[in-house]
């Protein structure tokens, strides 16, 4: 399949990969979907164009992350070519915080401030996207890419954590379901029909292809 659109997992830093992913599918558009990791000089030193795009996770670097034009920002809307509109929205919480390094491995940017997730949830309904791509998924989704004993075993009481990332995505579906929602942040391969909404969690470095016009024909 001649893909105009690939979606990209996690990276976690490792560019020689996300390179390849690049590379193997000549796709004209490609978007990761959080965690690319804590620097992006990988973009300029080998001239990827901002037709190569990402998103925000909670394994990025919330001090240089701005300075890169590839990122796409802390939410809106990205208008693929013979594709159709994506509604992104960057940020995810990060479970071990506790054991990373504040300005090193950790920052607190790392979920969009609650204001800025209102004026996420405005545009969400304005828009009324069909297709939404982001790191973290909704709240109520969160059951099947997780295994509750991991969060137990990290100190918490719950093992489904609420999150502002993960509670304003379920406010966004609850007031318009859209047709299909990627995301990653699980580290798990998911690809289900929940609330009328396909989900599709991609694992570390997972990919998408997407033909030309999947979007608009949704």
């Amino acid at each position: 399949m001649n893909s105009q659109l690939r979606l990209i997992g996690d990276v976690h830093g490792k560019h020689d990969k996300y390179l390849y992913l690049l590379e193997e599918n000549e796709a004209p558009y490609t978007l990761q979907v959080g965690d690319f990791g804590f620097h992006y000089n990988t973009f300029d030193e080998h001239d990827i164009k901002e037709n190569h795009c990402f998103i925000g996770g909670n394994h990025d670097n919330y001090d240089l992350i701005d300075d890169c034009p590839n990122h796409l920002g802390d939410f809106g809307v990205w208008s693929v070519p013979d594709m159709g509109d994506v509604f992104y929205i960057r940020g995810g919480w990060s479970i071990d915080k506790a054991f990373r390094s504040p300005g090193v491995s950790w920052w607190p940017d790392e979920e969009l401030s609650q204001d800025k997730c209102e004026e996420a949830l405005e545009l969400y309904k304005e828009v009324k996207p069909k297709f939404v791509v982001s790191h973290e998924c909704p709240l109520d989704i969160v059951q099947f890419v997780t295994n509750p004993q991991f969060a137990k075993d990290m100190g918490h009481d719950s093992g489904i954590i609420m999150t502002k990332t993960n509670r304003i995505l379920l406010r966004m579906r609850e007031f318009h379901a859209p047709k299909m929602h990627v995301f990653g942040h699980y580290h798990k391969h998911l690809d289900i029909v929940a609330n009328e909404v396909r989900y599709v969690c991609l694992p570390e470095l997972g990919t998408l292809d997407l033909p030309k016009n999947f979007i608009n024909a949704l």
